[in-house]
């Protein structure tokens, strides 16, 4: 995995973590964020596989939050027509900054790149530094052993002929991402507490919920080769803010619900853009487009391409200006 978030380091190295650096710095340390995601896959309707995390300041009560987003816009974008401008202004202001990630349908999530053996070899080497680091770790020595417990259902479900090879490709994708905004967002406000919003899927329930902890790892990972890098190979404790894993309830309604709808509505329009033509299915994704997405400060498109059919991979930034 470190060779694809590599790749992605690199393209937002150039331009987003500067950005995202610059919002970021407006709020003073120690402040509490959410990051809400929200995905687009496997659509056939749709150009691109995409998926959204949307970052954002604990800047008022959740009621508060959940209402004002209730009033503008109280439909996902599936279901809805006409887009109100002010839902528009919302999620462009200052609170909010967003990173979305398209991948090509023929890419198929990275299939050439992340096989069978190249997962199989990811879960022992995780297990490996897991063991590691659960000798000196401050977290519990507890935590870690249902973790390992958690890898080993991943492992015995990939010895199966109906092992669900293209969820697992998702799971460490989009976790290791939600790993490296957690880390930038770490290094540059050294938050009290972050919570990963996420919309009920098949990627959270698998393997009881590794996503999650996946995500930590990663962070742990990106987190620690970078201090060290810093600190002339020595290695320094990593400061780890309170991290929350927020999924709806599976008997009844998202009581976040409205949250999600921040990142539906970009992730459903880039899902929708067909980047070689510049062009949208309808209407309402092109004003989203004019009305936000151009000559935003505050939001990263990055694309994510298998070149070469597992040779390597590609990414560039997608910056609409007008």
């Amino acid at each position: 995995m470190q060779d694809i978030c590599t790749a992605i380091k690199k393209t937002m190295n150039q331009s987003t973590i500067n950005e995202f650096k610059l919002f970021i710095e407006q709020y003073p340390d120690k402040a509490a964020w959410h990051i809400i995601s929200d995905y687009c896959f496997d659509d056939d309707t749709k150009e691109n596989d995409a998926v959204t995390f949307s970052v954002l300041l604990n800047h008022d009560k959740i009621d508060t939050i959940k209402n004002t987003i209730k009033d503008f816009a109280p439909k996902d974008i599936k279901k809805t027509r006409t887009i109100n401008d002010s839902f528009l202004r919302y999620i462009n202001s200052q609170v909010f900054y967003h990173f979305t990630f398209l991948l090509r349908k023929q890419d198929s999530f990275l299939s050439s790149i992340i096989t069978k053996i190249f997962i199989s070899n990811y879960i022992y080497d995780i297990e490996e530094i897991i063991n590691i680091w659960k000798v000196n770790s401050s977290h519990s020595t507890e935590y870690w052993y249902q973790v390992i417990k958690r890898l080993e259902i991943f492992r015995q479900e990939i010895e199966h002929k109906s092992f669900n090879y293209k969820l697992a490709r998702k799971i460490l994708l989009i976790s290791m991402i939600s790993g490296l905004i957690m880390y930038y967002l770490n290094i540059f406000n050294h938050p009290k507490a972050i919570s990963w919003i996420s919309d009920r899927d098949a990627m959270i329930d698998k393997y009881d919920g590794f996503i999650f902890d996946n995500s930590f790892i990663q962070f742990l990972l990106i987190s620690s080769e970078n201090i060290i890098n810093k600190n002339d190979g020595k290695i320094v404790n990593i400061e780890v803010p309170m991290l929350y894993h927020v999924t709806p309830d599976r008997e009844r309604k998202n009581y976040l619900d409205e949250f999600i709808r921040i990142p539906d509505y970009l992730t459903g329009t880039l899902a929708d853009f067909c980047i070689e033509d510049n062009r949208f299915s309808k209407d309402k994704y092109n004003h989203i487009l004019l009305n936000s997405l151009v000559n935003s400060d505050n939001h990263s498109i990055i694309q994510i391409i298998d070149e070469n059919k597992g040779v390597s991979i590609y990414t560039r930034r997608i910056k609409h200006i007008w």
